[in-house]
């Protein structure tokens, strides 16, 4: 009977870590699945002004759908991958000559400031 006792209590244990967890997943879910609904947002909201952009290219520069379809390939190539996204280099430090992820904008190594090579990254 006394070990009844201890299996039933490490048993009640073992559901509230289950159901502690199971709550924890939960609301990681819905954060998640808002995340995910913010970040379409703003990708339908990009899109839209993209669009509206290449719109005014179009009325004010003559330029057609296939120069557009032309300097995308030519842009997604930049990378050395042609597929469908741009993917920037890591970054040199001109003071201590380590490679730093291209998000940074100094060395993580010596802290100098990296250079700014261009607008997007």
């Amino acid at each position: 009977m006394p070990l009844d006792w201890l299996a039933d209590m490490h048993d009640r244990v073992r559901l509230q870590q289950a159901s502690t967890r199971a709550e924890q997943a939960s609301t990681q879910s819905s954060e998640t699945r808002g995340d995910v609904h913010r970040l379409q947002a703003e990708v339908d909201r990009l899109s839209l002004i993209c669009r509206a952009m290449w719109s005014l290219m179009q009325d004010t520069s003559g330029l057609t759908e296939e120069d557009l379809m032309r300097r995308v390939e030519e842009v997604d190539l930049l990378d050395g991958k042609r597929d469908g996204r741009m993917r920037l280099a890591a970054r040199s430090c001109v003071q201590c000559g380590r490679n730093n992820k291209p998000q940074r904008s100094a060395c993580m190594y010596c802290e100098a400031p990296l250079p700014v090579e261009s607008a997007f990254g």
